[in-house]
């Protein structure tokens, strides 16, 4: 195991050796996704972007949104209304859910394992009594951070 490796350069050897070519887009946009403990909307990338004076436009950040989320590089989750895609770097850790702030979007991992051993058994009741195969489930919790619940009150 790559003990100088960083998560960030794990995810641009993984994307070589898939036959991914560098790309300065890409790379900006890995760059602010791994510096950063909050979700980012892709207008928002692209606001981020323009204000460090990198023109792109918007179809192309959007492919490499997708292409990132392909190789497991990045995460889309859903805003707490479900009415948007926010963005997240993927520090390589297997399937887990988010805690995601609706203030200032600052996003935690629910490291609680409990939670998904009860989701897993929901899925096999519901494989054994539902008309189903190959379940998955998708679960994001909102609220407000310890900053932000200060900032409040």
């Amino acid at each position: 195991m790559c003990t100088s490796c960083t998560p960030l350069s794990v995810i641009h050897e993984r994307l070589r050796t898939c036959g991914c070519r560098r790309s300065k887009l890409r790379d900006d946009i890995l760059e602010i996704l791994s510096a950063s403990h909050a979700t980012h909307s892709a207008p928002e990338l692209i606001t981020h972007l323009h204000e460090h004076g990198v023109q792109v436009n918007k179809t192309s950040v959007y492919r490499e949104l997708d292409l990132l989320m392909i190789h497991q590089a990045i995460e889309r989750v859903t805003d707490e209304n479900e009415s948007a895609f926010r963005y997240v770097f993927s520090h390589g850790s297997d399937h887990h859910h988010h805690l995601t702030c609706t203030h200032c979007n600052h996003i935690e991992i629910v490291t609680d394992t409990r939670l998904e051993e009860i989701l897993t058994k929901t899925q096999e009741l519901l494989a054994q009594n539902a008309a189903f195969t190959q379940i998955q489930h998708t679960l994001g919790f909102h609220g407000l951070c310890r900053n932000c619940t200060k900032q409040v009150a």
